[in-house]
């Protein structure tokens, strides 16, 4: 099956309940996005939130969507049942929450780093900016600075250097949880397996394989089919930091209003999204099933070939000895 045809059966998957489609999808971005929002009070807060509300709604919507290929209807009760299904084993681990979080991080420092000096650059055209910045660096060094001197500082020639250290804080924010989105969803393919072998309790261990042994494939679909969602996501971002800056000339929440529109417009997409995913899925099953098969083998330290090849010689022999003109 080539990437055509998957994106084939992806379209017939969303025509199948266009409207119901529609609807979840709303439905999860706009309820993303305004717990995102929460992020204004505290970047921490959406942390938070992320076991608790973030990926069990993402699950239920997932998981939801995907029933809808066998009954074409929705209801709040079941909604509700599939995100209580979230916290039970294996499923809580659907999303790997705690691996997408550190590497999320690592992600954060690696281009942190880079656009804190692109952010710098721009502010650094300003002599006043680095004027204030260098007796900052010298009050810090001697010991010398207090709180009101250093809060002075930053609210000096207009607040620049607050602006500076708002704004690189919200893009770091933005860098680490556009990061985390691409993880979480690229791990959302276990929860098919998951349904798929009735809540098999390797199902997260197989998939992993699988796609580690076929992550070309993977990707190429993963990228080929979604790439528009990271778009859409990436352009509410640029846009809700230009919102906060230009329109409310507030630096300090823009990371969050920029998270916040990038997920609630993605609805424009996650019709899209949710069958791509479940035509990918059905695109890898070969190999999930033979990742799978490995993984038992490896577990239970059988080696199908060596096997194979022992029956083989066995049956040889055994041939040979029934054979009147071996004798």
């Amino acid at each position: 099956m080539k990437l055509k045809e998957v994106r084939q059966n992806a379209l017939s998957k969303y025509k199948a309940h266009k409207f119901n489609s529609w609807i979840i999808s709303i439905i999860c971005g706009l309820f993303l996005g305004a717990l995102t929002l929460l992020g204004i009070i505290s970047e921490a807060l959406i942390i938070i939130l992320i076991p608790f509300l973030i990926l069990p709604f993402l699950f239920a919507c997932a998981i939801n969507h995907a029933s809808l290929s066998e009954k074409d209807e929705l209801t709040a009760s079941t909604m509700f049942g599939f995100y209580r299904l979230f916290f039970r084993a294996p499923f809580f681990s659907t999303f790997s929450a705690i691996r997408s979080f550190f590497k999320s991080i690592l992600v954060e420092l690696v281009l942190g780093f880079a656009s804190t000096g692109i952010i710098f650059a721009i502010f650094a055209r300003n002599e006043s900016f680095i004027i204030t910045l260098n007796q900052v660096i010298e009050s810090v060094s001697d010991m010398s600075i207090t709180e009101e001197a250093f809060r002075n500082a930053l609210d000096a020639n207009g607040g620049e250097l607050g602006h500076f250290m708002d704004l690189s804080n919200s893009v770091n924010f933005l860098i680490f949880a556009l990061a985390f989105i691409f993880f979480i969803l690229k791990e959302e393919i276990t929860l098919y397996i998951r349904v798929v072998t009735k809540n098999m309790p390797l199902a997260h261990q197989i998939a992993r394989t699988s796609i580690k042994e076929n992550s070309r494939k993977f990707y190429k679909a993963f990228f080929g089919l979604n790439w528009p969602l990271f778009v859409i996501i990436v352009a509410g971002m640029v846009g809700g930091v230009v919102l906060s800056i230009m329109v409310f000339n507030n630096y300090a929440i823009s990371g969050a209003v920029g998270l916040a529109i990038g997920i609630a417009i993605s609805s424009v997409f996650l019709p899209f999204y949710f069958s791509n995913m479940e035509a990918i899925f059905e695109y890898l099953g070969i190999d999930i099933s033979r990742a799978s098969e490995k993984y038992i083998q490896k577990i239970f330290g059988v080696n199908p070939d060596t096997d194979n090849s022992s029956e083989e010689t066995v049956d040889g022999v055994k041939k040979d000895s029934d054979n009147p003109e071996s004798k």
